[in-house]
């Protein structure tokens, strides 16, 4: 297995969901790459002009996602690692090259049954995949949903021909255990405002019963507990995703006598994230999610020395080591999914008919909480061993390491490859489908000279439009075409033979024809 300096190039997830756990991990992930890998350099292609492309900026290279193709192209990439849960970019991105196939990895955070079977099963099935390409999935259940997944394209109207011919792979997401750590409890409770007393039970995270999971049957728990432990509080730290599902809560909460047991803090900022934690006690998560694949909450909360109090679940029971660092609950379920039209509903309903009929033991979930709301001395214990867990399997250093150990056995399955000259199924010609819109197709033959506006704008009188906006245009190109045309009429096929590559040329003497700065008429 080889360890040679490689350059690894990563699409990057928009920044309209920025305090999504995707967007939260995938941001993470990068900044560990680039403080721990010893084998890898970064190309990161993402939107431009973001916050994050602005802190990364001398780093790490930090390119738009339109250079993508022209790297892959180029060779200058021997490993495409994907973050953004649509694998047919990348698929296609490698199609499209000369060069023979190079690893594809794709990091995937959840997995949804429906959502994700056109993002990420179907391209992989129906895309040209090599044994040098890996799914990686963040928890042994998840690995599993997509193992199930693909069985059931295969048992479905597709037929037994489609197969995905990589590699599916556990790895864990990681954490900064120097960010998350113990701190002084007593200085976080005055800082969010709450009883130093108290004992409190802490839940961090999305509110929504649709999306995490329900808290209501742990207000049950809760209004049991109460009487035996005077100070018990659970404090409630996220942002409420599903309108009216606070009020819903206080009113449960004040039908079973507790309202003085709840305090909900509200979003948490993203630097005050890793703090929240050192003001509980107990962390717990009633989690009945379908698309819960990894969970980062307990992992933060491990890392902080808090013991986990979570539901058996997904990914859950992959981070959470079941009475050492905490207690796993056991859930219960059926295959009772049979009214809920799939096809006639969203997602969120669908879900929230799940999540509905995903049953967590309270009693169990009562006796861990009492178990170590009344035990300070089991509570130690759970807290040293979480942290020596933490630090040991999700500190970045680990994770890196894995990623590289396996992006080197990658690169050699690689080696002795056939290019695949097949197009993506989900690269369908541009031009070739809806090219017969067009009046007239601009020809070889077509002379091409400059108008009065492109000759001011040559000169500096005119403007260059979207200059420096949302990567239309190589600023560069547009005045190499306008210098050449400058001397006198061009040919079409003289500029792209001279200016190449052909469809960039063409694509940017469009454009100049688009703003009047240069007209077109047959030689």
């Amino acid at each position: 297995m080889s360890e040679s300096r490689r350059t690894v190039g990563i699409f990057h997830p928009p920044e309209a969901k920025r305090d999504s756990g995707l967007t939260i991990i995938c941001n993470e992930f990068m900044e560990a790459m680039m403080d721990h890998g010893q084998h890898s350099e970064l190309e990161v292609f993402m939107e431009p002009r973001t916050e994050l492309m602005a802190r990364m900026r001398g780093r790490c290279s930090t390119r738009g996602v339109f250079e993508a193709e022209d790297r892959a192209r180029d060779g200058a990439i021997h490993v495409w690692h994907d973050l953004v849960h649509d694998m047919s970019r990348v698929i296609t991105v490698r199609q499209r090259s000369e060069r023979a196939p190079y690893p594809l990895t794709f990091a995937v955070h959840n997995g949804h049954p429906n959502r994700h079977l056109s993002t990420i099963v179907l391209p992989l099935l129906l895309g040209p995949t090599h044994p040098c390409d890996a799914l990686v999935c963040p928890s042994r259940s998840l690995a599993g949903v997509f193992d199930r997944l693909f069985a059931h394209m295969a048992a479905s109207s597709l037929g037994p021909s489609p197969s995905y011919r990589g590699r599916v792979e556990v790895i864990p997401w990681g954490l900064d255990t120097e960010t998350f750590k113990p701190r002084d409890r007593a200085e976080h409770r005055r800082r969010f405002g709450l009883p130093i007393e108290a004992t409190i039970l802490l839940y961090v995270g999305r509110v929504s019963p649709v999306q995490k999971g329900d808290l209501l049957p742990l207000l049950r728990v809760l209004a049991e507990l109460a009487p035996t432990t005077p100070e018990l509080l659970l404090v409630i730290a996220g942002r409420v995703e599903v309108a009216g599902y606070e009020e819903l809560i206080r009113s449960y909460a004040a039908h079973l006598g507790i309202t003085d047991r709840i305090r909900f803090l509200g979003h948490v900022r993203p630097d005050e994230r890793h703090l929240v934690y050192n003001c509980g006690d107990v962390f717990v998560a009633p989690t009945d999610w379908i698309d819960e694949g990894f969970g980062l909450t307990p992992l933060e909360a491990m890392a902080s020395g808090i013991p986990q109090v979570v539901s058996d679940w997904d990914g859950y029971r992959d981070t959470v080591e079941h009475d050492r660092t905490g207690i796993l609950v056991p859930t219960l379920w059926a295959d009772c999914s049979s009214d809920v039209p799939i096809a006639m509903t969203k997602d969120v309903l669908r879900d929230m008919r799940a999540g509905q009929s995903i049953v967590i033991d309270l009693r169990a979930l009562g006796a861990a909480l009492a178990g170590l709301v009344h035990n300070a001395d089991l509570r130690g214990r759970m807290a040293e061993e979480s942290r020596r867990r933490a630090t040991s399997c999700f500190g970045w250093p680990t994770i890196v390491a894995a990623y590289e150990s396996l992006w080197a056995e990658l690169e050699d399955a690689s080696r002795g490859l056939d290019a695949d000259r097949r197009p993506s199924p989900y690269d369908p010609p541009l031009f070739g489908t809806v090219g017969h819109y067009a009046s007239r197709v601009l020809s070889d033959d077509d002379a091409l000279a400059l108008t009065s506006a492109g000759r001011d704008l040559l000169e500096g009188r005119e403007v260059l439009p979207f200059s420096g906006r949302f990567e239309i245009h190589d600023e560069e190109l547009l005045a190499e075409l306008l210098g050449a045309l400058e001397a006198g009429p061009r040919t079409v096929a003289v500029l792209a033979q001279t200016h190449g590559p052909r469809g960039r040329v063409l694509r940017h003497l469009l454009w100049l024809m688009k703003f009047g700065f240069v007209t077109a008429g047959e030689a």
